[in-house]
């Protein structure tokens, strides 16, 4: 069953068409902008996370040694 705004019909003019165009291009962009941030940030983590267990490795073999 259709909801019923798939009925609903609209009109834009060329321009508005190629203004929602252009918004869509920018707010795609931005969004695969932030998701290379975040892959970048999840990596650094990661690595962070790496370096504070070798260092706390270190720490408990000096201590257990």
């Amino acid at each position: 069953m259709k909801t019923p705004f798939a009925y609903a019909r609209a009109t834009l003019s060329k321009m508005e068409y190629i203004e929602l165009k252009a918004q869509s291009n920018q707010w795609h962009s931005q969004w695969l902008r932030t998701r290379q941030r975040e892959r970048e940030a999840l990596a650094h983590t990661a690595q962070i996370k790496v370096k504070h267990q070798e260092e706390i490795s270190c720490i408990f073999q000096a201590w257990f040694s």
